[in-house]
């Protein structure tokens, strides 16, 4: 005669499941968690499975899933150990990527550190030609300022004698003063 309040259903799952405790602690904790309403629904696809080779089934589909404490063979642990799979997989899927991403990061990295390296070689080099062409300038710059200096000596020199030469003071020591080899003596002999 199929259950029709919790108790009688209580020993029904004791009968069906006296050889499996553990099943049986679980279909009863689940059992006690339903509610009237609950409870009813069971009753009414129960009652016209009950005494058949499918009642069991039943029972285990059922009332395993609604376990307070699923066991192994409830739906809930199906459940869950499946979405468990699922999200290892995703997670080993997800490592992956991330391995070849980090590779890529490292990858371009190490481009970056290189073209840094180059970078800084052709820095080095244009600072060196920089410094070479201002010693250069520099140089120039220093020889321009003593030729320029020595041109305006001698274009004053040439005007201070042009102008003595124009108007007849052309004063010969001065002339001898700056060029040694004129001042010899006459019928002296030269070596």
């Amino acid at each position: 005669m199929p259950p029709t309040d919790k108790a009688a259903a209580a020993q029904r799952i004791q009968e069906l499941y006296k050889d499996d405790m553990d099943m049986m602690v679980i279909l009863l904790a689940s059992l006690t968690t339903l509610g009237n309403a609950e409870f009813l629904d069971l009753c009414k696809v129960w009652g016209t499975l009950f005494g058949s080779p499918a009642e069991k089934p039943y029972l285990d589909r059922v009332l395993s899933g609604m376990a307070a404490g699923p066991g192994p063979g409830s739906m809930m642990t199906k459940d869950m150990t499946d979405t468990m799979h699922r999200v290892e997989a995703k997670l080993v899927a997800i490592e992956a990527k991330l391995v070849a991403v980090e590779a890529k990061v490292e990858a371009v990295e190490a481009k970056v550190e290189a073209v840094e390296a180059k970078v800084e070689a052709v820095e080095a080099k244009v600072e060196a030609k920089l410094e070479d062409v201002g010693a250069r300038v520099e140089a120039v710059d220093t020889s321009v300022k003593s030729s320029i200096k020595d041109l305006n000596k001698m274009v004053y020199r040439v005007l201070y004698h042009f102008a003595q030469a124009l108007l007849g003071l052309h004063p010969p020591s001065l002339y001898r003063a700056r060029h040694p080899c004129r001042t010899r003596t006459p019928g002296a002999v030269r070596h």
